[in-house]
C-alpha cells in the first residue's frame, strides 16, 4: 500500500478513487472511510461524482488521524471489498 495521502482536517474535497475489473473501469461502486485498523462494517455510500471524477468526499469534519479508505463492487451475489488509500487528517 503507498503511503499515506495527507490532508488538513478542515479540507472538504474529493479522494478520487478508481475501481477496475478486468482492465475495464466500473463505475457502479460505494465507499466507506473508517479509523485506521477498523473493518468496514457500515457507512457504505455510492461515490462522489465531480466532473468526470468518482470519489470519496471528505467532509471537513473529521478528527485529526488516520484513516482507511475502503471501496466495494456488488455484484450480486458477490460483494467484492478493497482498501484502496490510508488517508492521514491533521
Amino acid at each position: 500500500m503507498p503511503e499515506p495521502l495527507h490532508f488538513p482536517r478542515e479540507s472538504k474535497e474529493l479522494v478520487a478513487v478508481t475501481v477496475t475489473e478486468s482492465g475495464a473501469s466500473v463505475t457502479a461502486f460505494e465507499l466507506t472511510l473508517t479509523p485506521a485498523g477498523a473493518r468496514p462494517t457500515s457507512g457504505w455510500a455510492a461515490a462522489t461524482v465531480v466532473g468526470t471524477s468518482r470519489g470519496y468526499l471528505l467532509p471537513g469534519t473529521l478528527d485529526d488521524g488516520n484513516y482507511t479508505l475502503w471501496a466495494r463492487v456488488t455484484d450480486d451475489p458477490e460483494a467484492v471489498v478493497i482498501e484502496v488509500a490510508r488517508i492521514e487528517l491533521d
